[in-house]
């Protein structure tokens, strides 16, 4: 406010009014506005990498809904002292009242009519980011990225989803196999018989024998790529190993919240078309402006158009590679496992046929439903088959 020319408390009072600002006043808010629009841009950069999207969101929202809107500083000073400069700055002239001033009056006039040219030329583009923002919601393509970042960081990758796949084929594969196929095999369980029929009674026969073919199913299944995930117990119980079965929760988690997102792919098209053009009306502009405080404020509003743009571009990136579940992780766990397509349910190992990017994945209950198919196999293994006689 000019030295001389305090009216706040006046009922009337117009703050932006040019009565009530001088050149001090109108460049503290021009440099304040450059620092706020330059933290959404920096914060915008980071969001997803420092997984900051409520810090960063605040300031998103609190730019458009305030600064560049109506009532912030360079709209509201504009519109405020239109009718007193709009028509003058233009001529290059002053109103004829001006020269009624006092000395003081005259400088802050001249103040804000120095800057109100430039001013009025940021008005349109400040509008158009404005707009682009408010359309241009933050939060899903941010979890669609973070989710995708979130995968990475954990080291989940193509060769974990080929894994996942080749462990059902080993599955399903031994869940198959003929009775006569895994007895052809030289296991312990027929050299045991051999050893000690005759030799010792019936029950103590059974109970080493049953024992031996436990030893011969965990050498079957060590046969396969799939033994890695499971741990058999003593008594032929199979279990998943738990820090996989975590992984397979979390993937799960991560699926789930990709599913159920949602589309961004208009949204981020818009955006990726409109910053093109605010790019022209922000060149056109800057080629046109007188003051530096303006320029740099021009500089700044370029850096945001810029940061919208290469935020849009990463979304629909990451979007894309979804929508056509890209060989590469993580996008390749939306697509159902190619092995699910030969998988026969016996023992209650069930093929998961919904579609991972609607419902997302279910590598948990999988693995688990494999656990216990594993466990029954087992069991019928050693139970009710082998030498005709122990059954």
């Amino acid at each position: 406010m000019s030295e001389g020319l305090d009216f706040s408390n006046d009922p009337g009072f117009v703050p932006n009014s040019w009565e009530n600002l001088d050149e001090n006043a109108i460049k503290k808010e021009i440099t304040g506005l450059i620092t706020r629009i330059n933290n959404v841009s920096r914060l915008l950069e980071r969001m997803v990498y420092d997984n900051d999207y409520e810090k960063t969101n605040k300031a998103y929202s609190d730019l458009w809904m305030q600064d560049l809107s109506p009532s912030g500083f360079v709209p509201l000073f504009c519109s405020t002292n239109a009718g007193t400069f709009a028509k003058f700055t233009d001529e290059g002239s002053a109103p004829p009242w001006y020269g009624n001033l006092s000395a003081e009056e005259k400088k802050a006039f001249d103040a804000s009519q120095h800057f109100y040219a430039d001013a009025a030329k940021l008005v349109k583009p400040m509008e158009q980011l404005r707009e682009l923002m408010m359309l241009m919601m933050l939060s899903k393509p941010f979890k669609y990225m973070r989710t995708t970042l979130n995968f990475d960081e954990a080291g989940y990758n193509e060769d974990l989803y080929h894994k996942i796949n080749q462990d059902v084929l080993d599955l399903n594969d031994l869940l198959n196999k003929s009775w006569d196929a895994l007895d052809r095999q030289p296991l312990s369980a027929e050299r045991y018989y051999n050893s000690n029929a005759g030799g010792i009674d019936r029950d103590r026969l059974i109970q080493g024998y049953r024992q031996a073919r436990l030893q011969d199913y965990q050498t079957i299944v060590s046969s396969y790529k799939m033994n890695d995930r499971f741990t058999m117990r003593s008594d032929g119980t199979f279990s998943v190993s738990p820090g996989f079965l975590a992984d397979m929760k979390v993937i799960d988690k991560y699926t789930l919240q990709i599913s159920i997102i949602g589309n961004i792919e208009d949204d981020m098209k818009h955006t990726l078309e409109t910053c093109p053009k605010i790019t022209a009306v922000l060149n056109e502009v800057w080629n046109n402006l007188k003051t530096e405080h303006f320029k740099a404020l021009t500089d700044t509003l370029g850096t945001l158009n810029t940061a919208l743009y290469e935020f849009a571009e990463g979304g629909l990136n990451v979007w894309n590679c979804y929508k056509n579940r890209d060989d590469d992780a993580p996008y390749c766990f939306i697509r159902i496992l190619p092995a699910f397509s030969g998988v026969s349910g016996r023992y209650g190992f069930q093929a998961l046929n919904a579609d991972p990017w609607h419902d997302g994945t279910w590598f948990y209950q999988l693995y688990q439903s494999a656990a216990k198919a594993l466990s029954e196999h087992c069991r019928d293994y050693v139970y009710n088959h082998g030498h005709p006689q122990l059954k």
